[in-house]
């Protein structure tokens, strides 16, 4: 299971480099596009990339065409098929995969995007999201250095 966090604490998870995190999920809205790729092409082997925003931060997401050979041969159900070219600006996702940092940025190399289409899913997530940061497996990542 991924951690699902906010963009915010998607660098505290590299600091921290805390194996229970070394997955995770954000939603967001898309705020930006560098690059998609295109689907049709066999030979385009450059990632999709994008920002996604969840009013906490803007983190910049990479998803490299290879993943979605999954989503086009049918191993997910057809609710779940979502196509990098798909992407627009304004687009609700939500993002799974490993935080990595590249040319010293904290970026998210997405193995899984999910357009989130009903927005109470993102409420909940908010929610959910508040919840586990109270959580002993989070506490880690969120506790205060103690002053002395």
């Amino acid at each position: 299971m991924s951690a699902q966090l906010w963009i915010s604490d998607v660098e505290k998870v590299i600091l921290s480099q805390d194996a229970n995190f070394r997955t995770l999920s954000v939603v967001g809205t898309v705020v930006s596009i560098e690059r998609t790729s295109n689907p049709e092409d066999g030979n385009d082997r450059r990632p999709t990339v994008f920002h996604l925003d969840d009013g906490t931060g803007v983190i910049r997401v990479v998803h490299f065409p290879q993943a979605t050979k999954s989503i086009r041969e049918g191993l997910f159900p057809d609710k779940d098929k979502f196509m990098c070219s798909d992407i627009q600006i304004g687009s609700t996702l939500e993002v799974k995969g490993v935080s990595q940092e590249f040319n010293m940025a904290v970026e998210i190399k997405a193995y899984r995007i999910r357009k989130v289409l009903d927005a109470n899913d993102e409420i909940d997530r908010m929610f959910q999201v508040d919840r586990l940061k109270r959580t002993g497996i989070y506490s880690s990542l969120f506790q205060r250095p103690s002053s002395t």
